[in-house]
């Protein structure tokens, strides 16, 4: 899988964690707090850290109005290319996260629990296998 793809799975993993966890007040998200936790690793700041950085930090903000556009989120506005304000899930996104998947059906958790487990750990402990599993189960609804 290219490494946009799995980026892109990373961001939505980040997005609707964040808006699942303070479902349902608005908040602002702000696209380079979660591109500073996956870029940087115990404080080391180096040159491809920066760069890994600024490519996290554009497809986040990317994905983010990806899910704007698709109806998954809604937003009042984009500020600059940092912060989507007073963000929350739509119903179409809240219904997405509170699927149990075939996967995880045993153990009745939902992809936004999955999401919200992911997202204590900076999403550094997840595989790109249950990155793209869970991001699957949100969009083939």
């Amino acid at each position: 899988m290219p490494n946009n793809i799995d980026d892109f799975n990373s961001g939505v993993a980040h997005i609707l964690g964040k808006l699942y966890e303070n479902f349902p007040k608005e908040i602002d998200l702000n696209f380079n707090d979660f591109a500073i936790k996956d870029s940087y690793q115990d404080g080391a700041i180096q040159r491809e850290n920066i760069e890994r950085h600024n490519d996290l930090y554009e497809i986040y903000f990317n994905t983010g109005r990806f899910l704007l556009a698709e109806g998954y989120i809604r937003g009042k506005k984009v500020e600059g290319k940092t912060t989507i304000a007073e963000c929350a899930l739509t119903t179409k996104g809240l219904v997405a996260l509170q699927r149990v998947p075939d996967s995880i059906q045993g153990k009745q958790r939902s992809v936004g629990d999955f999401l919200l487990d992911l997202g204590k750990d900076g999403l550094k402990t997840a595989t790109k296998e249950a990155l793209s599993a869970a991001v699957r189960a949100i969009f083939n609804g």
